[in-house]
């Protein structure tokens, strides 16, 4: 994305880094916030920054079970009122 006013971002030296200001506007539209994480991609003399994708952590059904206490871990349910006739 181009700003609107002409380019005036200088590239600053941070320790042994270099280092640029993202302008709020492209940091908003980015969901871009101090400390995220991205990927920074340099082909073609031209340097392109991506959003590093989030993942999720994904659960296994055998550790979910493993976290269970007895056979019912939050009690078991009293029996309600019969709510209707069934025929069988």
């Amino acid at each position: 994305m181009k700003t609107k006013r002409p380019p005036r971002h200088v590239i600053q030296k941070r320790g042994n880094s270099l280092a640029i200001r993202i302008p709020k506007s492209v940091a908003d539209q980015l969901h871009l916030k101090a400390g995220s994480k991205v990927e920074l991609d340099a082909s073609k003399d031209v340097l392109r920054i991506h959003p590093h994708p989030r993942r999720r952590h994904k659960y296994k059904l055998a550790d979910l079970l493993a976290k269970m206490k007895g056979p019912f871990p939050h009690g078991e349910t009293p029996p309600g009122p019969i709510a209707g006739q069934k025929i069988l």
